[in-house]
């Protein structure tokens, strides 16, 4: 079997991705992962990566990983940022029904990943791309209280695709969020991820259930 053959998926979805230029917010700055990960976004030009948190630690982290950040690189501190109390009041009519503060909204939007998430609830980015440091929990928690969910359906669920050697394209569902689906939650996740697939490899799923 050829390179050539077994990379062609994933090429295919870098070179759809590269001609869109979507920016993605990317909460987690701080991390080596995220900033090797940021640094070939940017170098081949796959999106825009957009690093949020504090410009100085993030710099710091990228030093102590050896790992230099350009300054054409865009790097947004929540904190000093123009939009976050624009942001935090949005959360605090949000959540106010739930005992949630002024106060307490404008400091989760001192937050990284809440911060990012109101980014692209605000059209200010494309996505936000977050799970090498918080918990799935705290990732959906703020993407639910941001973004919210579509009309149809309603519900949250996860997958995540796998491309083999022999350049089989595989999307798994649901394997973090809704341990014990009903009949009526696991076709809509067999629905979503078939959309997901779709979306993300251009080609027509034919989907399964496992036990």
């Amino acid at each position: 079997m050829s390179n050539n053959k077994q990379q062609q998926p994933v090429s295919r979805m870098l070179t759809a991705a590269a001609e869109l230029q979507k920016r993605i917010g990317l909460p987690e700055a701080t991390d080596p992962r995220t900033l090797r990960a940021a640094l070939r976004l940017h170098h081949e030009g796959i999106c825009v990566p957009v690093l949020v948190g504090d410009a100085d630690q993030i710099q710091q982290a990228g030093r102590v990983a050896g790992i230099e950040l350009p300054d054409s690189i865009e790097i947004v501190h929540p904190h000093t940022h123009v939009s976050r109390h624009d942001f935090a009041r949005q959360l605090y009519e949000l959540r106010k029904h739930k005992g949630l503060t002024e106060d307490q909204a404008l400091d989760m939007m001192s937050r990284p990943l809440w911060f990012s998430n109101y980014m692209l609830k605000n059209g200010l980015t494309d996505g936000t791309l977050a799970g090498a440091v918080h918990t799935t929990a705290d990732v959906i928690r703020s993407a639910l209280q941001s973004v919210g969910v579509k009309e149809i359906g309603g519900m949250v669920s996860s997958c995540f695709l796998m491309i083999l050697e022999d350049g089989s394209e595989l999307t798994y569902a649901d394997c973090a969020v809704i341990p014990y689906p009903d009949a009526a939650q696991l076709a809509g996740i067999a629905v979503d991820s078939s959309e997901t697939h779709r979306k993300l490899t251009g080609t027509d799923p034919v989907t399964g259930m496992l036990s």
